[in-house]
C-alpha cells in the first residue's frame, strides 16, 4: 500500500487555506453589516457572513 503524505498534505493545507478565506470574507461581511444605516442592507451583509 502507497500512501502520498504529500499529496494529503496538500489537500489539507488547500482545505485549511479555504476555510481561513471563508472566516475572512465572514468577518468582511460582519463588518459591512455594523456600518450599515439601511436595515435591509444591514441583514443582508448580515445573512451573507452566516452563509
Amino acid at each position: 500500500m502507497k500512501i502520498d503524505l504529500l499529496g494529503d498534505f496538500s489537500h489539507y493545507a488547500q482545505m485549511t487555506s479555504s476555510a481561513q478565506q471563508f472566516y475572512k470574507e465572514a468577518a468582511a461581511c460582519r463588518e459591512e453589516a455594523s456600518r450599515s444605516l439601511n436595515a435591509v442592507d444591514r441583514e443582508g451583509w448580515a445573512k451573507l457572513a452566516r452563509e
